[in-house]
């Protein structure tokens, strides 16, 4: 009896194991309300004979807040170094505001407000379903089709993903090309988003 006893607290013990893990996909992971960094690069080839290669290495960071009508945004600014001639020469620094995002963690939504402009965005929308089409949004570029929804661990936490078939989409992160990158396949220049973190 004191073994069948073990056996079935052994049970509960790795059925609760599992459903604990599964539960883990089902928080919702906000974007850090502060301190946070994307570090991404883009390269490319551009026609021009012969053909020349150009880099751009980067990073796009809070840098503040902004209260612009009834909302608060964290300001994004872009430091860096941009590449050519074929990305071993150095051209020039990369520093400049790119815009403002704002969150709506109810909605599970990222908003954007680009640069001169008073009205913001959608630029993420994590309340999706397998099968679900992205909404128009600052970087959907295209169609974009749900194909995929599974975990993925970011520090000691898993986030949902969710597959377009050539990127994914992290809860809290943004897109694998980069925070502000379009959602599209493009042969030409390509971007990735290299690391993600919180600057203490």
């Amino acid at each position: 009896m004191k073994k069948l006893l073990q056996i079935v607290f052994l049970s509960l013990a790795v059925t609760l194991s599992a459903v604990e893990g599964l539960a883990q996909t089902n928080v919702y992971y906000p974007f850090p309300d502060s301190n946070a960094v994307w570090r991404e690069y883009e390269s490319g080839t551009y026609a021009s004979s012969p053909p020349v290669g150009e880099c751009y290495d980067y990073e796009n960071r809070y840098m503040g807040d902004t209260i612009i009508g009834a909302f608060t945004y964290k300001k994004i600014w872009k430091y860096g170094a941009h590449y050519g001639y074929n990305c071993s020469t150095y051209i020039n620094p990369i520093n400049y505001y790119v815009g403002a995002i704002r969150q709506d963690t109810l909605q599970r939504k990222i908003y954007f407000l680009p640069p001169f402009q008073n009205t913001d965005t959608l630029l993420y929308d994590f309340n999706l379903s397998l099968g679900d089409t992205l909404p128009p949004s600052y970087t959907n570029c295209t169609t974009n089709i749900v194909s995929s929804v599974d975990s993925v661990l970011v520090g000691a936490m898993y986030r949902k993903r969710f597959g377009l078939g050539y990127t994914y989409l992290i809860e809290g992160i943004g897109n694998t090309f980069g925070l502000l990158q379009p959602i599209c396949f493009m042969l030409e220049p390509g971007s990735q988003l290299n690391c993600f973190g919180i600057v203490k």
